[in-house]
């Protein structure tokens, strides 16, 4: 209900508010060290969207986890054949449907301590994704928050994570320092900070016009064996990269600059998939499996929600005003209270639990005091 609130009051998806977005070419390296498949072939091209984000918050500097979603179709394309949807982070806490309903009650009743110290495990998922004050969404490592069916042409069973990163290895920024780790659920901006709200986007933008940026997709492999232990499958642990190495899959270059309204518009499902990859079935609500079929209900019908208000223009930025009336010191004065404000363009205005949008250059309100 949270997730379709927003979409259809707001038109905004519920998380990852507002993002900055790409487009480029993705090109399967010609050397691949994975099996045979009939999608990841040595050599091949597609265009690429990538949107990046931070998750919950439209602050960059407050502590957040980052996004990085790619889709392998162009900025026009209705129709994707493959979608990754990834966050910063190896692991998750989201690794089941009760994992979830308690981060959405924390969210809700704002009691982030408590549900942080659910743990050690849930306490270590979300510091390793957390970040604060990253210099850059570019320097990130984004890894999809599914583990997959991998089928190659050899008929072998196997299980499969992918990743994003900087194709030249430049250290992650924003991971939280010890004393933060010691109390992530402190989160607020400094009355001394001076960054804008929206830094990160605007580094990006500024970056990209600076030249191409070049990533490398990445994947692990894990051939499923009768044996296997149930934690193999477990989205909140990693594995082990001595057994399990990240092989280079494609090399990817984004050129251009999306738009805003262009960038809202991307669509991200998590059944867009190959027939190389599959989802694996879910067979309780403690399955980590079935969290990628409920996220993928939810976003399809939160972006249908969105989709009634599909003629919004997104902003470059977004700016929140706020008006207090004094009606002087006597208790009850009982005074109207007339406020007129000057807007340009499309704006959308609060008053209390109510929201209006208009087109306007003035616009009156009066409430009774």
């Amino acid at each position: 209900m949270l997730f379709g609130a927003k979409a259809l009051i707001k038109g905004q998806r519920a998380t990852h508010p507002v993002g900055v977005g790409a487009e480029g070419i993705a090109t399967i390296v010609s050397n691949p060290k994975i099996p045979k498949n009939e999608f990841f072939t040595p050599g091949r091209s597609f265009p690429v969207c990538l949107r990046h984000s931070t998750i919950q918050s439209v602050d960059d500097v407050l502590i957040d986890f980052c996004g990085g979603s790619l889709r392998f179709a162009g900025s026009d394309d209705m129709e994707s054949p493959c979608d990754l949807v990834m966050g910063t982070g190896p692991t998750t806490p989201l690794w089941s449907v009760p994992a979830i309903y308690d981060a959405v009650r924390a969210k809700v009743s704002g009691d982030l301590k408590t549900y942080l110290l659910l743990g050690p495990d849930h306490l270590a998922a979300n510091i390793g994704g957390l970040r604060q004050k990253p210099e850059s969404f570019y320097d990130q490592r984004f890894h999809t928050e599914v583990i997959f069916d991998f089928k190659a042409l050899d008929g072998v069973r196997r299980y499969v994570r992918f990743r994003l990163i900087p194709a030249d290895g430049r250290p992650e920024t924003g991971l939280l320092s010890e004393e933060v780790q010691w109390q992530p659920w402190v989160n607020e901006r400094s009355p001394t900070e001076t960054l804008p709200k929206d830094y990160l986007k605007r580094e990006y933008k500024e970056r990209i016009t600076r030249g191409a940026l070049e990533y490398k997709l990445q994947l692990q492999l894990h051939e499923a064996k009768d044996n296997d232990p149930p934690l193999t499958l477990q989205i909140g642990k990693e594995w082990d990269e001595s057994t399990h190495p990240w092989l280079d899959l494609a090399d990817i270059k984004m050129t251009t600059l999306l738009s805003p309204t262009v960038t809202e518009r991307l669509r991200f499902i998590h059944t867009n998939l190959p027939s190389t990859i599959g989802l694996l079935p879910a067979q309780s609500v403690d399955d980590p499996s079935v969290v990628v079929h409920v996220r993928n209900a939810v976003y399809v019908w939160s972006y249908d929600l969105r989709s009634k208000r599909s003629n919004k223009v997104v902003p470059d930025h977004m700016a929140s005003y706020h008006i207090r009336v004094q009606t002087g010191s006597r208790s009850g004065a009982g005074t109207d209270a007339s406020i007129s404000i000057s807007l340009t363009g499309k704006v959308n205005v609060f008053f209390l639990d109510k929201e209006c949008l208009i087109d306007a250059c003035c616009y009156s309100y009066t409430q009774l005091t």
